[in-house]
């Protein structure tokens, strides 16, 4: 791991950070918070980890945080975005199942549909003979 840039702004109170992580897949935002907590001995609770970016066939991953002063701060500044981030993977999972079923259930009539269609083209001819 490599800090290519470590700004700090006090007038949010936090640092800016941009490292280089290097691994065979994409870190995800998870572990590259573990990773920057680690690196910099932070709690975990004042970081954010706002982008995990590579180019196509490269093993390098750029990571931008942000590393607050405490809790409070980031809440301040972090607060509604943080509360979207925890909520929306358990959306996810919600929308997720939903079409699955509905799929099922959606292939049935179509079945019914097709069966009666054929149902009807055999009555006809047998109608047209007599």
């Amino acid at each position: 791991m490599e800090t290519v840039n470590d700004f700090e702004n006090k007038l949010l109170k936090r640092r800016e950070i941009e490292i280089v992580v290097e691994s065979e897949s994409n870190p995800g935002f998870k572990s590259s918070k573990e990773i920057i907590v680690k690196q910099f001995k932070v709690p975990e609770d004042t970081v954010i980890v706002k982008n995990v970016k590579s180019e196509f066939g490269r093993h390098d991953f750029v990571v931008d945080a942000m590393i607050y002063d405490s809790k409070e701060d980031l809440e301040k500044l972090e607060g509604k975005q943080v509360e979207k981030k925890e909520e929306a993977p358990a959306e996810e999972a919600k929308v997720e199942e939903k079409p699955v079923e509905e799929k099922v259930e959606e292939a049935k009539p179509e079945e019914k549909k097709e069966e009666s269609k054929e149902e009807k083209v055999e009555e006809k001819p047998v109608e047209a003979a007599s």
